[in-house]
């Protein structure tokens, strides 16, 4: 591991700041990444499979590392299975581990208003499995954790503060979050399923401070 790196990140818009690919066994330690102003539609870590058929990302642990939105339209602090590279039902992301990681979101320069679709953990792909937060979480979201793929998802002791959204899950696979808190947010869940396919647990948390949207 390494300790203390720091990336600023100006561009160009619509690609990742740090990308890891088709890695096996891997410790980044101490890492922040800042999308600086003007940066949009990026992502501060983009986790992804390789072009090759087969070269899945997995064993990998995050610890004590920032990914810091900015102020840019539709950014992502976490991305995890939205650019595989090879058929998803050959390659896997999975056994990501996130140690007291967080995601700071625009809002924090935008009180008043939404910062601008900012995801802090967006979680895709079909074979994008067995993730486990451990602490931390993420600010001044759009929404803070957004599920649309994915499965055996959990998060201990995480939580989040003064994101328009905390939970947008549209997976029908295993989440669960136990301890932690959240607050001063607007909702605190959101589902799109029509079809009722849905298995979430949710035990022993806090929850304060919330209003709704104006």
């Amino acid at each position: 591991g390494h300790h203390g790196w720091q990336i600023l990140y100006s561009g160009p818009s619509g690609q990742p700041a740090v990308q890891i690919k088709g890695l096996k066994g891997g410790v980044i330690n101490g890492m922040r990444v800042r999308l600086m102003s003007g940066v949009n539609n990026s992502q501060c870590f983009d986790i992804a499979t390789s072009q090759a058929a087969g070269h899945s990302t997995s064993g990998f642990t995050f610890i004590n590392c920032d990914a810091e939105m900015g102020n840019g339209v539709n950014n992502i602090g976490w991305q995890a299975g939205k650019n595989n590279g090879g058929p998803t039902d050959v390659a896997d992301i999975s056994q990501i581990l996130w140690m007291n990681c967080t995601a700071w979101g625009g809002g924090e320069q935008n009180p008043n208003g939404n910062p601008a679709g900012q995801i802090g953990y967006y979680i895709a792909g079909h074979n994008t499995l067995q993730l486990t937060m451990s602490g931390g979480g993420g600010n001044f979201c759009s929404t803070l954790f957004k599920v649309d793929a994915g499965g055996s998802i959990y998060f201990f002791g995480a939580g989040g503060s003064h994101n328009y959204i905390d939970l947008h899950i549209n997976s029908n696979h295993n989440f669960g979050i136990y301890g932690g808190r959240f607050e001063s947010g607007r909702t605190f869940l959101k589902s799109d399923n029509a079809d009722g396919g849905f298995n979430i647990t949710i035990t022993d948390i806090e929850l304060g401070d919330y209003r709704p949207p104006n």
